[in-house]
């Protein structure tokens, strides 16, 4: 579904959200016996950005650095505290 909504001319949009749940499910351990890094993790939501015509809800521009400073410098790993 993402594949062709990226192949659109259109605009489409995510909301931080749920890149937050994505980074949080993805590297978590207790979902999956390999989890993938925060850089793992984030390198898709580039390959998401790369080429489309995609938009980020609810935060300013220059959120998806911030974010991506936070999680690979705080060694973030999936579970909730």
């Amino acid at each position: 579904m993402i594949e062709s909504i990226r192949g659109e001319a259109a605009p489409w949009a995510i909301p931080w959200p749920c890149v937050h749940e994505f980074i949080y499910v993805t590297t978590n351990p207790k979902v999956y016996k390999r989890p993938a890094t925060a850089k793992e993790a984030l390198a898709v939501i580039d390959v998401l950005v790369d080429g489309s015509d995609l938009h980020f809800r609810s935060e300013s521009s220059g959120y998806l650095e911030k974010l991506k400073f936070i999680a690979t410098s705080s060694g973030v790993k999936g579970d909730r505290p």
